[in-house]
């Protein structure tokens, strides 16, 4: 399933159900409300890791993965932001570029920043 079709049909549901945003006017109270859901989404899945119900996380992760498309959609929407299909492949084309540092446990940023890195 594509990303843009999963916050198409999340933007709708939203409409149907009455839910923000429905303009610009409500559309930071919108990424509050998705980004708290988001949170509490994350909060189940680390629920079921921590008692072993792994019959239960994908359903968890699909939620995550919702929300985390409603706040993408209302950034592009709203706040004159990249599609989160285009940021997600420039992520993966960034990290491509990284290098893991086994000393350190940790990847190391080519180029400076993603930011930097993305406008180059």
């Amino acid at each position: 399933m594509e990303i843009k079709t999963i916050q198409e049909w999340e933007k709708e549901f939203a409409k149907k159900k009455g839910l923000p945003p429905k303009d610009k006017s409500d559309a930071d109270e919108a990424l509050k409300i998705g980004f708290l859901k988001l949170s509490e989404e994350v909060g189940e899945l680390a629920e079921k890791i921590l008692r072993k119900q792994y019959d239960e996380m994908q359903e968890e992760v699909a939620d995550i993965i919702i929300f985390a498309c409603k706040i993408g959609k209302i950034a592009e929407d709203y706040f004159n932001q990249p599609s989160t299909s285009k940021i997600i492949k420039k992520k993966i084309e960034y990290a491509e570029e990284r290098e893991y540092d086994k000393k350190t446990l940790d990847f190391d940023k080519p180029k400076g920043s993603f930011k930097e890195w993305n406008n180059t």
